[in-house]
């Protein structure tokens, strides 16, 4: 059997050096709770409150009824992007835009969602959505060509 005896000082520091690392548990346990809860609703000065929950492509067109858009059903596109840990200029641009529609990407750095292009129905422009864990945390209208510029949903 083997015992070992700490002085005062040392039980102290113990004691403390314990009580930081679970402050720091603590902290990283409720960053990662706070980053995970999304709320159903989003709001924008045009489109006022809408939901963003979806699960289906029924859910998806009552998200585009939201803001008087229609997609045909079948996706262009459907596939897995990263939301960049650090934001430069061009996304810093484009985190501006989803604002205009009530998002914010900056909650999502560092994320995996899933995208979704979708042909709007009647025109020739496409509607991307950023959906994570059944929200649509981002969405843009576009041409679809490259170096088109992106508009927001409202």
């Amino acid at each position: 059997m083997f015992v070992c005896s700490l002085g005062k000082k040392s039980r102290k520091a113990a004691a403390l050096a314990a009580l930081a690392l679970l402050l720091v548990v603590l902290c990283a346990v409720i960053g990662i709770e706070r980053k995970e809860k999304i709320p159903p609703y989003a709001t924008s000065d045009e489109a006022g409150r809408f939901f963003t929950e979806v699960s289906d492509s029924d859910s998806i067109d009552g998200f585009l009824s939201q803001f008087d858009l229609s997609a045909e059903k079948k996706p262009l596109l459907k596939d897995k992007v990263s939301v960049p840990s650090e934001f430069d200029s061009v996304y810093e641009k484009y985190n501006e835009l989803q604002k205009k529609s009530g998002f914010d990407l900056s909650r999502f750095k560092g994320a995996e969602v899933n995208r979704l292009v979708l042909k709007e129905k009647g025109a020739d422009e496409r509607i991307t959505l950023l959906i994570y864990k059944g929200h649509v945390i981002g969405a843009h209208i576009s041409t679809g060509e490259f170096g088109s510029d992106y508009r927001p949903l409202s």
